[in-house]
């Protein structure tokens, strides 16, 4: 390694260590969340572990979890976060991408697709509205009415909770709908990707999906989708969970396609589904948990990951420096970068 290349990786890795002290400095506004005590729905909890090896389904419940990737950064993410570092410090001339392979930017404008799916066998609880999940999405328009939610301050919404961390640069909002699938809901647990197809299809013939696709790279921004019935427990499909679909068929004409989606399982009227929802998306623009499900069924939910209040360890308080450095958040005078020398090396 080069003397050059030697500093280059420092001041990087220096970097990372300083933007997450940076989210220290950086303003919340409003009460502390140091109260905020309880656990975590995404995570595994320690009598969830003792059931999952009493009945036996314990490793094929890591091994579900562990295909979702959601326990390392996007690559895709962190290059973009370094090429915008090395523009920064002036090294050779770089095209920072707008967005990286995420249906929903995370700089810009998002519109989000609400599904609110019953089945022929399990049907919503009647306080678990399409109201109720329009109201933790947050507006269908920029300044539209919201209906009341029941989720405090700062969960109030997707929509504001992500305005508030990304210091404005992430304007998000959405519209649901409901659906009603045509088969049982075991039909589609090994498929669930299909679920998703079936009702956009179905969206398809009197929407206009392309709506849905505000950055315009041709995938749809982000589908979220509320499923009846009860939750078959975590690390398994019927529970809240973020993946890449990927599914090459083509809606309105071909010009978008099914990306992100994100399985809801909370009762929508439930104070913890806003959480949860803002914390799958956190998946959606590319963040890892910051906690190992494998590691925690070694030692205990309580002993593992940053064990601190953050929205991709506990589903609480905001996302740390490191989070809104590789989202490209971070205001350029809140961070170590805007008073280091900038110079270019061959």
């Amino acid at each position: 390694m080069t003397t050059a290349s030697a500093h280059q990786s420092i001041r990087l890795c220096a970097l990372l260590i300083l933007v997450c002290a940076a989210a220290l400095l950086l303003p919340w506004g409003r009460p502390a969340l140091g109260a905020e005590t309880d656990g975590s729905p995404c995570m595994l909890t320690d009598e969830q572990r003792a059931a999952y090896e009493a009945d036996g389904t314990l490793e094929a419940r890591i091994a579900y979890q562990e295909s979702l990737r959601n326990d390392r950064p996007s690559e895709g993410l962190i290059s973009q976060a370094m090429e915008r570092e090395r523009a920064a410090q002036g090294i050779g001339a770089y095209a920072v991408p707008s967005n990286w392979s995420s249906g929903t930017a995370s700089v810009g404008a998002a519109h989000v697709l609400g599904l609110r799916i019953t089945f022929p066998d399990h049907q919503f609880e009647e306080n678990d509205t399409l109201d109720a999940l329009q109201s933790i999405i947050g507006p269908k328009t920029q300044n539209a009415a919201v209906p009341a939610g029941t989720s405090p301050f700062p969960y109030e919404s997707l929509s504001a909770y992500y305005y508030r961390a990304s210091y404005g640069k992430l304007s998000l909002t959405g519209e649901t709908f409901d659906y009603a699938a045509k088969y049982e809901r075991d039909y589609y647990t090994n498929n669930p990707k299909s679920l998703v197809a079936e009702a956009l299809a179905a969206l398809d013939e009197s929407e206009d999906l392309s709506r849905f696709d505000a950055n315009e790279d041709g995938k749809l921004d982000a589908v979220y989708v509320h499923f009846a019935g009860p939750d078959t427990g975590w690390g398994s499909v019927w529970w809240s969970n973020e993946s890449t679909a990927s599914d090459p068929t083509l809606y309105e004409d071909g010009s978008v396609r099914l990306w992100n989606m994100v399985l809801l399982a909370e009762n929508s009227s439930n104070s913890w589904a806003a959480r949860t929802i803002i914390h799958e998306t956190g998946h959606v623009l590319g963040l890892p948990d910051y906690y190992s499900a494998r590691s925690q069924t070694g030692q205990g939910s309580d002993h593992s990951g940053i064990l601190t209040f953050d929205m991709m360890m506990q589903n609480m308080g905001d996302h740390n420096g490191y989070s809104k450095w590789l989202v490209g958040w971070l205001p350029e005078e809140k961070t170590p970068a805007s008073s280091r020398t900038k110079t270019a090396y061959p």
